[in-house]
């Protein structure tokens, strides 16, 4: 029985296209044993067709899930949260004025220093209630010419968390996916950082949603005051997160930046 002649790989190649050959062994779902060196969206969802555990989002979600049969219970006492969050607010920046150098102005500001609008905008986070509240899992930082500034919840002032060069503006420029921070002429930055573990030491991993919904509040408190008086904002959830965290002075865990408020100026 006569065999038909064999040939080689290259032979058999020849004529193909590279494009085409690069699919040639691929398959519509991966295997559940293979590893994206480049990941995406799409490769995460189709791996989470095979995969024998849940997507770690998913995981999390699951397991931040409250219900009769969990031992996962939210916190039992509204009063003692209450009273966490008093101290909080009442120890955080309790600086003796004794202990403030005056030979340092720009160590603190007080909300009325703010440019417009940024002053009207934080007024409402200097004093006790539903606003200053927002601010126990997240920290409000503006960044200014020449220092980044917390707001300091429930008191008329902001303390510099530290100096900023103009080297440190193109460095969050480029984390934001500009060439320098001429990007941002026109606009203050705001960002927003969340810390999930105040939170989630009443609720557990609920907590994160806690804080994350917070942001959201803060954002659409933003948008909507500045907007209905006709002042250009926006909100920016997507940025180089480890080189804003640095900008930032955040470990990325305990404390990372979730988001930024870009608000454009105004005239006072």
């Amino acid at each position: 029985m006569a065999h038909a002649p064999t040939r080689t790989t290259s032979e058999i190649l020849e004529g193909i296209s590279p494009a085409l050959f690069s699919h040639l062994e691929e398959s519509i779902i991966p295997s559940p044993h293979s590893i994206d060196l480049v990941k995406s969206p799409l490769s995460d969802y189709l791996y989470r067709q095979v995969r024998r555990t849940p997507h770690v989002a998913e995981l999390f979600h699951e397991n931040s899930k409250v219900s009769p049969c969990s031992t996962l219970q939210p916190a039992a006492s509204y009063d003692d949260i209450r009273k966490v969050k008093d101290w909080f607010f009442a120890s955080s920046y309790e600086v003796p004025e004794e202990d403030i150098l005056t030979e340092t102005p720009d160590f603190r500001i007080t909300v009325d220093e703010l440019p417009a609008p940024l002053d009207r905008l934080f007024a409402p986070f200097a004093e006790a209630g539903r606003m200053a509240d927002l601010l126990y899992a997240v920290d409000l930082l503006v960044v200014g010419e020449d220092h980044l500034y917390r707001m300091a919840a429930t008191k008329p002032y902001l303390f510099s968390e530290r100096p900023l060069a103009a080297e440190d503006h193109d460095e969050l420029a480029r984390a934001f996916g500009m060439e320098s921070a001429a990007g941002f002429e026109g606009t203050h930055v705001v960002l927003l950082v969340g810390c999930p573990w105040r939170q989630m030491f009443f609720h557990g991993p609920r907590g994160y949603r806690h804080t994350l919904m917070d942001v959201g509040r803060l954002l659409w408190y933003i948008e909507a005051t500045l907007g209905a008086n006709g002042i250009r904002t926006g909100s920016v959830q997507d940025f180089h997160d480890t080189a804003v965290d640095t900008f930032a002075q955040c470990d990325g865990l305990e404390r990372s930046v979730m988001a930024a408020a870009l608000v454009s100026h105004v005239s006072s």
